[in-house]
Parts: structure tokens; C-alpha cells; sequence
């Protein structure tokens, strides 16, 4: 590690999580591609902003994780 003696930092679950939802975001995005259709566009637009709140709360939550670890160096 260049910036910090930091060596261990698991995924937490809610990385876990945020990966799966972006990459079911993704494929959603990609069936809808194949086969077009207001369904399958609701489906993804709603994906999208699953992903989207995932995605920020796993980055609340690795920052918060980060900033305790740096703490008790």
C-alpha cells in the first residue's frame, strides 16, 4: 500500500451486494437490448436507480471503514 500500512480490507457485504445489483443492472441493460420493450425498460430504469443507491451506500460504508482503520493505526 503506498499511502497507508493498511494491508487488510475485506469486502464487506454491502460491496457484496452492490456487485451483484451492478451486475444484474448490467445484464437487465443487455436483455433489454436484445428484446425491446416498455417491460423490460421499466425493469432496467428501476435497476439503474437500485444500482445507483447500492453503489453509494457501498462507498458510505468502505470510506466510514477506511477512515476507522486509518484511526486505529
Amino acid at each position: 500500500m503506498t499511502l497507508t500500512n493498511v494491508r487488510k480490507f475485506p469486502p464487506s457485504r454491502w460491496g457484496k451486494r452492490s456487485t451483484f445489483v451492478q451486475i444484474a443492472t448490467a445484464v437487465t441493460y443487455m436483455v433489454e437490448n436484445i428484446w425491446p420493450g416498455p417491460a423490460l425498460h421499466a425493469i432496467s430504469s428501476a435497476m439503474l436507480w437500485v444500482c445507483v443507491v447500492f453503489t453509494i451506500w457501498s462507498g458510505i460504508q468502505y470510506t466510514l471503514r477506511g477512515a476507522q482503520a486509518l484511526r486505529t493505526r
